[in-house]
């Protein structure tokens, strides 16, 4: 038994060490049936739609004078820009999750036509940054539904595909500016509910919708000094949420609706720890594109990222936000393992799994390493002829984690949670769990607009370096204020602020 555990050890450390490296010890494979991925919204998902007919439309001889001041040679986006052709520093969301579920990756998509010009570009993402759910002249997001329809040409959609509406930031945008505006949110819901059922005739029968996080949050309104603007924020968020709620879909059509919200609160917990930044925007906002060409006295039109005082690219990757409005490509990255995890729980009723150093779609050396705690991450361990699984539970402040621990033990990166599929999946975790560092410590107060005090009930998790493993606590709130003090560190009691649980 003894030289069995020694071996055992030496194959663990072997395949840490290999996955710390890497190299991919277990293959990724494709976890649902899904056939294809289509996108259909704004900035939010733009993987360069919009800044190829943005360049297509200032090339024309009459819009390029009526929309870019002059027909322009070319408009591009440059440094800063992921890859020129996103508003963000990295892949959004979609784009990540497209990739976790073992799909090609997205290929900006258009089609628009007048008498005299014909854009038209092939693909799967139909996203156009500045896009709105409602209608207006040019890309709404009957625009795009359209344009998915003349491509298909007549034949069927495939039931197996998955149809991404990921829009109504630019139609909230609106209503929040004009508290005169009562029809924009109604409105884009409407529109969004006419995109299903268009899709729906042709053939869709899966869907993935979204709930935003509460706009007050965004840096444009978190630093709004009116605070009538803050509140009506939250208002038409949750006007938006509702309306995304009471889509209907009939028999046979999958309808997931992912909330945003409570993976925001997760986020905010694990930025907190790791020292992100998720109040304040980096770079300043590419505010009405076209304005801004129309204005450059430059036939080739570059606009290049212009980073607000205190941030540059070196401290971009430790924010969550790109701009005032737009995530970064951290965020993005997150938003896109969560979703993959919801995807995946919601068609096959299991628990979505990672595979190490595979966290994102950006072919970046230190991408691979950054995850989103609670994703669980499944080990084909060669060495012993296991499967193994780990829960991502820690991250240090570059927001990266470590290798595998060995011996079925957990470490301040991982929970070991067995050689038996979870139960506990990556969703469910982060809606009900909470990170103790994030939280008070030791009954200090924490500070008007940081992560909220707990509340009674409040079920935490918590790398316990005295006996080296993740433990569970539910919070008692045993003097009705919200703040707690340390959790019992001999992995055994409970003590006056904490139930141990699971």
């Amino acid at each position: 038994m003894k030289h069995h555990l020694v071996l055992r050890a030496c194959a663990l450390l072997l395949a840490g060490t290999l996955a710390q490296a890497g190299t991919a010890v277990a293959q990724h494979s494709a976890p649902t049936d899904i056939s294809h991925v289509y996108v259909f919204g704004d900035s939010l998902s733009d993987d360069g739609a919009g800044i190829a007919a943005i360049n297509q439309l200032c090339h024309d001889d009459f819009l390029g004078r009526a929309l870019c001041g002059t027909k322009r040679d070319s408009v591009r986006l440059g440094a800063g820009f992921y890859e020129g052709r996103y508003i963000s520093d990295g892949p959004a969301a979609v784009d990540v999750m497209t990739h976790l579920l073992g799909q090609p990756p997205l290929r900006p998509a258009y089609r628009w036509s007048v008498p005299w010009l014909h854009l038209s570009l092939v693909g799967e993402n139909y996203a156009l940054a500045g896009a709105k759910a409602g209608p207006q002249l040019f890309f709404s997001l009957s625009d795009e539904i359209q344009a998915w329809a003349d491509h298909r040409d007549g034949q069927p959609g495939d039931p197996l595909a998955l149809h991404v509406i990921l829009i109504g930031a630019n139609d909230l945008i609106a209503a929040i500016k004009d508290p005169n505006d009562l029809t924009s949110v109604p409105t884009a819901i409407g529109q969004i509910q006419q995109a299903i059922n268009t899709l729906i005739g042709h053939g869709a029968r899966r869907f993935l919708v979204y709930k935003f996080i509460d706009f007050a949050e965004l840096p444009r309104y978190r630093q709004e000094p009116n605070a009538q603007v803050r509140t009506r924020a939250t208002q038409m968020t949750q006007a938006f949420n509702a309306g995304i709620d009471a889509l209907i879909v009939p028999p046979g059509v999958t309808l997931m609706r992912f909330d945003m919200a409570p993976l925001w609160n997760f986020v905010k917990q694990q930025s907190f720890v790791q020292k992100v930044d998720y109040k304040t925007a980096c770079v300043q906002l590419v505010t009405e594109l076209l304005n801004q060409i129309e204005s450059s006295p430059e036939r080739n039109v570059l606009k290049s990222a212009s980073f607000l005082p205190g941030c540059d690219a070196q401290q971009l990757p430790n924010r969550l936000f790109f701009d005032d409005v737009h995530p970064s490509g951290y965020f993005h990255q997150l938003l896109g393992a969560a979703s993959y995890d919801f995807v995946v729980e919601s068609l096959t009723g299991q628990c979505a799994v990672h595979t190490w150093g595979d966290d994102s779609a950006a072919a970046l050396p230190a991408a691979g390493v950054r995850g989103l705690m609670g994703s669980v991450y499944s080990f084909q361990n060669p060495a012993v002829a296991a499967n193994e699984d780990f829960r991502l539970t820690g991250l240090d402040a570059r927001s990266a984690y470590g290798s595998f621990p060995m011996n079925e033990q957990d470490s301040a990166f991982w929970q070991f949670t067995g050689t038996q599929p979870t139960t506990m999946c990556g969703t469910a975790f982060r809606t009900r769990m909470n990170e103790w560092d994030a939280k008070l410590k030791q009954g200090a107060a924490v500070a008007a607009g940081d992560v909220q005090p707990a509340r009674r009930g409040d079920q935490f998790f918590v790398w316990n370096f005295y006996v080296g493993r993740v433990e569970y606590f539910e919070f008692l709130d045993p003097d009705n204020d919200g703040s707690y003090h340390f959790f019992p560190a001999d992995g055994a009691s409970d003590n006056r602020w904490w139930k141990r649980i699971r």
